[in-house]
């Protein structure tokens, strides 16, 4: 009799333990996306609180003119001006239900995009512009697709698929291994290399 209920008390002890350790290899897989994740250097620049009241838009306007007169870069601004909302999928860790959280995303003040722009100088926005233009102009043309989102620390423009929530293009101005800063983008497949522009 002792033997079957030690047999018993021992399957019971698994039985309750075993949810937790699928659970925990769950957890493992989700975070093999980590790999994706571009680190932020702390570099004391922060392009996302950025001031505009001193900013002088004519003076931006006769010096950035290819940036004014492209469809694509106005229509940028005007949609990382709007409020934007993402839902978040996760679960809770005792009930194991799956939960949406709404998160309000922070939106960007109309005119900060050409202060940013305007930090790095005419010819690093001119070169700048030229390689994030077509990731831009995906983005904006498949909204149910692509997330993009504007400036954060050192980041201008970041542009992610909403299926998988990879970074599929990133914009930063900031400083490359403690030198700079530099206008400098990642692509995958390695989203830890800078490709410095200017």
């Amino acid at each position: 009799m002792r033997i079957i209920a030690g047999i018993l008390s021992c399957v019971l002890m698994f039985s309750f333990a075993l949810p937790s350790f699928v659970d925990a290899t769950v957890e493992l897989n989700d975070d093999t996306i980590v790999e994706e994740y571009v680190p932020e250097e702390d570099s004391g620049i922060d392009l996302s609180n950025v001031d505009v009241s001193n900013f002088d838009f004519e003076k931006f306007e006769n010096e950035y003119d290819f940036l004014i007169t492209d469809p694509v870069f106005l229509q940028l601004e005007g949609e990382l001006s709007k409020p934007r909302v993402e839902y978040v999928i996760e679960k809770n860790p005792l009930t194991g239900e799956l939960i949406v959280k709404q998160e309000i995303l922070p939106t960007l003040v109309i005119g900060a995009l050409r202060v940013l722009t305007s930090k790095a100088g005419r010819t690093a926005a001119d070169k700048g512009w030229k390689i994030a233009r077509p990731y831009v102009q995906k983005a904006l043309d498949a909204p149910n697709k692509y997330i993009l989102e504007g400036p954060y620390k050192t980041r201008i423009i970041q542009v992610r698929s909403k299926v998988t929530k990879k970074v599929l293009f990133r914009l930063d101005y900031g400083p490359v291994k403690n030198k700079g800063p530099y206008l400098h983008y990642h692509v995958p497949p390695n989203l830890n290399d800078h490709h410095i522009i200017w």
